[in-house]
């Protein structure tokens, strides 16, 4: 029931401005409106970003549940020059090579949700969602090579889902039962005409508590997906085709509380990720296949989770290990003339571990930082133990909160980002992209109903590549840089009150 306004201009070009309000409209009934408009250009690429957010929520919470209907609509407008061909950040101004892209993308959604408890034993949910979106993608530069296209897509989706708590000899057991219905239509002016996804997925998820030390659980999901309709590849006829796919997921867990603070669990699944009808769409190109090409992704993984927390100290230790089927991956030397598609990969190999820690040394201090470590290569194929490209080794960061006084907080972090092969550089002919360290840090003020901060982004202006990507030419290996903004920040002033 907070309602809140907040502004924030900013350096270089940049804004945005939010408000919040919220009104009881009597017998339990509340109306809500929110707000978000952000306007930003970038420092070094000339790129901009144009996005505004808008909800209108009515709420109705009664003794046995809640109803909430949410409308939302949505604006977003990138506009990039192309990828840069300049890698010395002295030389003014960039050159683009593959010319101006601009993208506009329109949202309307209805959203529903209802919790119905039945009675002490089983709750009744459904969330259910209608979504409109309209699309426009033009290249005003013809080095691109790429035609302007429009996007029309629709979905529909419900969830219900039932919650059952009982008793299994004697120990508390609470199941999930429920599915995922969506039905979703798409279609693209230069590459898909009209075509349909329906997907059917039931669930059941349930936990079982032996004791205050040990409980397990499981769940298992069955997908169905089918998707029809007539498209045109790149240089040929157009197609009309229809696939249907299923998969499944699986998942076992279980977990030992050693003391209150230490908890340990062991997971081992079976997961999938479907694919959209066309995730390569973005360059209006279609796939890359006489069909809609993409197969559901597929994994099995282990890991080993750890957790220690007290008032004072936070640890944690992920440990994990997953093979991948099929997976999805966007490969901008996919098609004809490098323009790019999303593709499935040879299968994959991931080992992995996510380490973050936590300390409050002193009143008035705070330290804390995470290291993610990630190998993940090829187990067989023709790239047979080459490296995934796009994704570093090795990811961390560190920080400290410093309380200068009761109402001033001083924020300080720095990041460091290893090195990778770019994008699409399946083969790993080329070299990798440089490791870089940036420095961030903020200034927060807190004053009655008044929280300002002031927040400053790669504060020693560090170059480095928000995106690369790598393609061959020839016998050499050439890159497109998209270099990421410079030092920036914000002032955020934000006003709270009932």
């Amino acid at each position: 029931m907070q309602n809140q306004i907040s502004i924030s201009p900013s350096y270089p070009t940049y804004g945005q401005a939010s408000a919040s309000f919220h009104k009881d409209l009597g017998s339990d009934w509340v109306l809500g409106f929110s707000n978000t408009s952000q306007n930003q250009s970038g420092y070094r690429d000339y790129s901009r970003t144009i996005n505004s957010a808008t909800q209108l929520s009515l709420s109705k919470k009664y003794e046995t549940g809640k109803l909430t209907i949410n409308l939302n609509n949505g604006y977003q407008n990138l506009q990039f020059p192309g990828a840069l061909t300049n890698t010395d950040e002295q030389q003014n101004p960039w050159q683009a090579t593959s010319g101006k892209q601009d993208y506009e993308t329109y949202t309307a959604q209805l959203g529903i949700d209802w919790q119905q408890e039945i009675n002490e034993n089983l709750d009744f949910s459904n969330y259910a969602v209608y979504r409109q979106m309209w699309a426009n993608g033009d290249y005003p530069d013809p080095k691109s090579g790429l035609p302007a296209f429009t996007q029309n897509a629709q979905l529909w989706s419900t969830r219900p889902a039932l919650k059952i708590y009982s008793k299994f000899y004697g120990r508390a057991l609470s199941t999930i039962i429920g599915a995922d219905l969506s039905h979703q239509t798409f279609s693209q002016s230069t590459t898909i005409h009209h075509a349909e996804q329906n997907n059917i997925e039931p669930f059941v998820q349930s936990k079982l508590q032996l004791n205050k030390q040990w409980s397990f659980g499981g769940g298992a999901r069955f997908a169905y997906i089918s998707t029809n309709g007539s498209f045109t590849p790149s240089l040929a006829p157009p197609v009309s085709n229809n696939d249907v796919y299923t998969t499944y997921a699986l998942s076992s867990f279980l977990q030992y509380r050693w003391t209150r603070a230490f908890t340990t669990a062991f997971e081992v699944s079976r997961a999938y990720q479907l694919p959209f009808i066309d995730q390569s769409s973005l360059t209006g190109q279609g796939t890359t296949t006489t069909t809609f090409g993409l197969k559901p992704q597929t994994s099995i993984s282990y890991s080993l989770n750890n957790s220690y927390n007290t008032k004072s100290l936070s640890l944690g230790l992920d440990l994990y290990f997953m093979n991948t089927e099929n997976q999805i991956y966007f490969d901008s030397t996919a098609v004809q003339h490098n323009k790019g598609a999303n593709v499935n990969l040879d299968p994959t190999r991931q080992f992995g571990a996510i380490i973050n820690a936590n300390y409050q040394l002193f009143t008035r201090l705070s330290l804390g930082g995470s290291t993610s470590l990630l190998y993940n290569t090829f187990r067989s194929g023709s790239l047979d133990g080459k490296q995934v490209p796009g994704q570093p080794n090795l990811q961390a960061e560190t920080h400290f909160t410093l309380k200068l006084t009761e109402r001033l907080d001083w924020y300080l972090q720095e990041q460091y980002h290893g090195t990778q092969y770019p994008d699409s550089d399946l083969k790993n002919a080329g070299a990798k992209v440089a490791p870089y360290w940036l420095t961030n840090t903020a200034l927060n003020y807190h004053l009655n109903n008044w929280r300002i901060q002031l927040r400053i982004n790669n504060l020693f202006n560090k170059y480095y590549y928000d995106y690369v990507t790598g393609y061959s030419a020839g016998n050499a290996f050439k890159y497109s840089y998209y270099p990421a903004d410079g030092i920036n920040g914000h002032l955020s002033l934000t006003y709270t009150f009932l």
